[in-house]
C-alpha cells in the first residue's frame, strides 16, 4: 500500500537489501484508499462495541527467487522479518488517522 516506487526505494535504495518484488505482487494487494475506508470502518464498530482495535501491518512480501540457496524451481518466495520492518513503520506512518 506504499506503492511500487516507494517500496523497492526502502528497500533497495535505503536498506540495501537486493529483493526484487515483482509489479504481479502489487496487482492482487489491498488498495489503499479501499484500506482505508476498511480501517475506518473497523474502528467505529470497535468504538461502538467498547473494544480496542488492532491492525496487523505486515505479513509477507512476495519477491523473485534470486537466491542460490533455495531450489530454482521456486520462482517466487516470500520475504518476511527484519525487512519489512521499515515497510510497517513506513506504512503506519502514512495511515495515521
Amino acid at each position: 500500500m506504499l506503492g511500487k516506487e516507494a517500496l523497492r526505494n526502502i528497500l533497495n535504495d535505503k536498506l540495501g537489501f537486493e529483493i526484487n518484488v515483482p509489479d504481479e505482487a502489487f496487482e492482487h494487494d489491498l488498495k489503499y484508499d479501499e484500506a482505508i475506508r476498511i480501517i475506518k470502518s473497523l474502528k467505529q464498530s470497535a468504538n461502538k462495541a467498547g473494544v480496542e482495535f488492532g491492525l496487523k501491518l505486515t505479513n509477507t512480501l512476495e519477491s523473485i527467487n534470486t537466491t542460490s540457496w533455495l531450489p530454482e524451481k521456486e520462482k517466487m518466495v516470500y520475504t518476511s522479518g527484519r525487512a519489512l520492518h521499515p515497510i510497517s513503520i513506513n506504512f503506519a506512518e502514512k495511515i495515521t488517522i
